[in-house]
């Protein structure tokens, strides 16, 4: 060993034993955050040296990741830790390396669906100023910024690779299951009669509630079979190791007692059999689109219907699922439509700016009429948002905002469908199609519901938006290097 080697062994010996008193010094104190240092460490390495490797961790941390106000008493910010934090981090550092480097990806920012993304956030920046809480709104921009930067641009540049596709997808996939696991177990210590009582929190402090938790699990079902079925050159080993993800997503599906995420990925499989039916995506739309005219034709007999409709939510799955179209006696299903009237309402008051991105929770209790209220209702802006990811860029953003936003989803669905229709390599072929009816769940689940609000569903639908782009722009065709 040379001098230089043996200096570089003293310091490491030094800092190590120095790290150790230290950390028992604060740890004697009941101070205990001493001790992720040496992770702060590694990841600052990991940014500077091994940036690749740096999103890859990110996007494991994700699914487990917790609130600081699960880690922090008193702590009304919901930053997801660590996981957000080196989401910001990561966008700082790609901004002023990009900027830096001057080199740009062209063909990248030409691609429609990125010049639908531009025009998303410029009418969010827009709103932004015309906003009735505008520090609100900003702070809504920053963190669409930061996700759309780092889930979609930096994504994008390392899916060149196709190799990345499967990294990005099992650092995700293998971390969801153990909040899968944690989950699963916190409800069978309740029995079965109470599981949907308690299915709505099992997953804190990993998620907020049971609907985004298997919103981020319906999405994934799709790729997951693809790769198990699809892709022919594995061996018995790893196709049984798929096989055994596949069933335990689809029984964390199943007990996540989320009605939403069940009829979306049905509904979604509605696509993928008229997509492997050779029948195009406009022409899906166009048949959705006339079922969808006959339903507001006779719209008033249908509500006539449902009202008649008295199931509550139940332990029973198939009654549980007919809750779904209790809009009579279901709180939640009445506290839906009530947040998706005031939504409309706000729109009417403001159809062309709206009330400001992100202020939604914050201004729609007036719009509240007597006969939408529910036992769950809320004057205070403290129990969520509008409950739809198109009703809420509409009352918040106006018209445009919808429309920007359906140009976003829109763009993205039929660049998949047209990469589907024409790939020659087998492999793009069919990923596209299970990440087209990956997003198509959530796309679906989110008249529902909306979660691009958190850090765990942003980095499945932008990144699921960034692989079908890197297929179309990468790996259509040229050789895929895998």
């Amino acid at each position: 060993m040379n001098l230089s080697n043996e200096k570089i062994r003293r310091y490491v010996i030094f800092i190590s034993v120095f790290s150790v008193i230290l950390n028992a010094i604060f740890i004697a104190n009941e101070f205990y955050w001493f001790n992720l240092v040496p992770i702060a460490l590694i990841l600052v390495y990991l940014l500077f040296f091994q940036f690749e490797i740096y999103i890859f961790v990110l996007i494991a941390f994700l699914p487990v990741s917790i609130p600081l106000h699960e880690m922090v008493n008193g702590m009304d910010n919901d930053i997801s830790l660590p996981s957000e934090a080196m989401v910001v981090i990561a966008m700082i550092y790609y901004i002023f390396k990009t900027a830096f480097d001057l080199k740009f990806n062209v063909r990248l920012i030409k691609h429609p669906v990125t010049i639908s993304i531009f025009i998303y956030l410029t009418w969010i920046f827009i709103t932004a100023f015309t906003s009735t809480m505008p520090i609100v709104s900003f702070k809504f921009l920053a963190s669409k910024f930061w996700f759309i930067v780092v889930f979609y641009f930096i994504l994008s540049y390392l899916f060149i690779e196709y190799k990345n596709f499967f990294k990005y997808l099992w650092c995700y996939v293998l971390s969801l299951i153990i909040v899968m696991v944690y989950s699963v177990y916190r409800l069978a210590k309740h029995g079965i009669i109470h599981f949907v009582r308690v299915a709505n929190w099992v997953e804190e402090p990993f998620f907020p509630d049971h609907t985004s938790y298997a919103a981020a699990i319906a999405m994934l079902i799709p790729v997951l079979i693809v790769v198990l079925f699809i892709f022919r050159r594995t061996s018995f080993s790893q196709k049984l190791f798929y096989l055994s993800v596949i069933v335990i997503y689809i029984f964390g599906l199943i007990f996540s007692y989320t009605r939403a995420a069940w009829i979306s990925l049905i509904l979604a499989c509605i696509f993928l059999v008229m997509s492997l039916l050779k029948i195009r995506l406009i022409t899906s739309f166009i048949i959705v689109g006339s079922i969808l005219t006959l339903i507001s034709v006779y719209w008033t007999d249908i509500e006539m219907a449902l009202s008649r409709n008295r199931q509550e939510s139940s332990s029973s799955m198939l009654k549980h699922v007919k809750s779904v179209s209790n809009i009579s006696t279901d709180a939640s299903n009445l506290e839906r439509i009530n947040r998706w009237h005031s939504a409309i309402k706000m729109f009417y008051e403001k159809p062309f700016f709206g009330f400001g991105p992100g202020t939604y929770m914050f201004k729609y209790a007036p719009f509240q009429s007597t006969k939408d209220r529910t036992i769950i209702s809320t004057n205070f802006g403290n129990k969520g948002n509008a409950h739809s990811e198109y009703l809420g860029p509409l009352s918040e953003s106006g018209l445009l905002g919808l429309i920007t936003f359906l140009g976003v989803v829109l763009s993205v669905l039929f660049t998949a469908s047209r990469v589907y229709f024409t790939a020659k390599k087998r492999k793009v072929k069919y990923l596209a199609l299970a990440l087209m009816i990956g997003l198509l769940s959530y796309d679906i689940h989110g008249i529902m519901n909306d979660f691009l609000d958190l850090d765990k569903l942003s980095a499945l639908f932008w990144g699921f938006t960034a692989m079908i782009v890197a297929l179309d722009l990468y790996h259509n065709k040229q050789p895929i290097k895998a």
